[in-house]
């Protein structure tokens, strides 16, 4: 079964810290802060878990789906997560050096 309660939960506290970031990332001296970089390093644990969940919930479901559409659609957006994994990873690697 999909956990759609934890997804929610999960999204719910990604948008608080990216909200919280898009506070203070425009600020550079906040941006070089180490507490700007633990936020981020939580943001990225953050998102790594909730497209983890999805990756091995909601996909795994819907890969094996008897409608072809929606397995090329699952196929799709499971690609476009470890896209989207990568490039993640990539920006909060340097996102606080100076």
């Amino acid at each position: 079964m999909i956990p759609l309660d934890t997804l929610k939960q999960q999204h719910q506290e990604i948008d608080e810290l990216i909200n919280v970031l898009s506070l203070l990332i425009p600020d550079e001296k906040a941006r070089k802060s180490h507490i700007v970089e633990g936020l981020l390093k939580d943001l990225a644990k953050k998102v790594g878990d909730h497209l983890a969940l999805e990756d091995d919930t909601l996909y795994k479901e819907l890969l094996v789906h008897p409608d072809p559409e929606l397995q090329r659609t699952a196929r799709n957006f499971l690609s476009g997560s470890h896209e989207l994994r990568r490039l993640f990873t990539d920006y909060v690697q340097h996102a606080c050096k100076p």
